[in-house]
């Protein structure tokens, strides 16, 4: 069942077909990559494949439920790819982009 999105406008005795009034920890994509249906977002674990003293700034959650990375540590960018079986690729390290943990 598709969705229609948040909407907070309404009392919930009126709320709109195919709306909710609540989503927390929400991503309109399921973890089998299917769009347009509300999923709760992975929660969080602890991975030992990502670069020694690198933080993670952020991530996109792609189509084929890997996951791209951004990371930085002592100046460096780092921008990779981690799968769904926890192994990590380097897409990109650079000095260039200046990434900082001082965003978060």
């Amino acid at each position: 069942m598709q969705n229609k999105g948040l909407n907070t406008d309404f009392s919930p005795l009126l709320q709109p077909e195919d709306t909710y009034t609540y989503a927390l920890n929400a991503v309109n994509q399921t973890n089998t990559g299917d769009f347009g249906f509300l999923s709760k977002e992975m929660s969080n674990g602890y991975i030992d494949t990502l670069p020694e003293g690198y933080i993670v700034l952020g991530s996109v959650h792609l189509n084929n439920n890997d996951e791209l990375l951004f990371l930085t540590f002592d100046g460096i960018s780092e921008i990779g790819i981690l799968n769904e079986k926890e192994i990590y690729t380097q897409i990109l390290n650079t000095r260039v982009l200046n990434f900082s943990e001082n965003i978060l």
